[in-house]
């Protein structure tokens, strides 16, 4: 049985870890990434302008040079435990205006954001701003700190399959409806 011809949403399957090829269409306009996931390629979503919507679970690590290039989204927020950024991951998004950057994050490349016109705030945790004017000397002038409890606010309304994700609480914390849940103590159940 194939894909429909037009798939509006994707949900990668639960205990896959590298993203190197989800499904032959272009007109996704979401697509969820699980927990599970702990790579994706370079090109994966390249030029894929009806994606309006991108969920990245908590396991993730690398996002690939140019995995959403061209895409349709205006904000991205990145998990907690992404160290690296490919080069041009984002270029060319034209509706890309807001970007939320992990303070762990290691490396990004310079023209990560070249060619996205739209592009108005992109968003630090408090202490790391310095850190991301040196790695993003070109973006420096669209960077704003914001404080752990607003970082946790706009957090909560990243959800993922019912799960509020809390990137802050070192992945052993989530909370799930609304009520906080050890990781732990899930895992240990099944």
């Amino acid at each position: 049985m194939g894909f429909p011809s037009v798939l509006e949403e994707y949900d990668v399957k639960e205990g896959t870890e590298i993203i190197f090829g989800v499904v032959p269409n272009s007109t996704l306009e979401k697509i969820t990434i699980p927990d599970s996931v702990i790579c994706i390629v370079e090109d994966i979503f390249c030029g894929w302008e009806d994606l309006k919507e991108v969920i990245l679970g908590n396991g993730l690590k690398l996002i690939g040079d140019r995995a959403f290039a061209g895409c349709g989204f205006q904000e991205i927020f990145i998990p907690q435990n992404v160290k690296i950024i490919g080069e041009s991951c984002f270029c060319e998004n034209d509706n890309l205006e807001c970007v939320y950057l992990p303070a762990e994050l290691e490396a990004i490349s310079e023209d990560c954001f070249q060619d996205c016109e739209s592009l108005k705030n992109i968003f630090v945790p408090i202490g790391s701003i310095e850190k991301f004017k040196t790695l993003l000397p070109k973006n420096a002038d669209l960077m704003t700190e914001i404080e752990e409890a607003e970082w946790k606010k706009i957090e909560s309304t990243k959800t993922y399959s019912g799960y509020v994700l809390n990137h802050k609480l070192d992945n052993k914390w989530t909370a799930f409806r609304g009520k906080l849940i050890s990781l732990d103590e899930e895992r240990r159940k099944l």
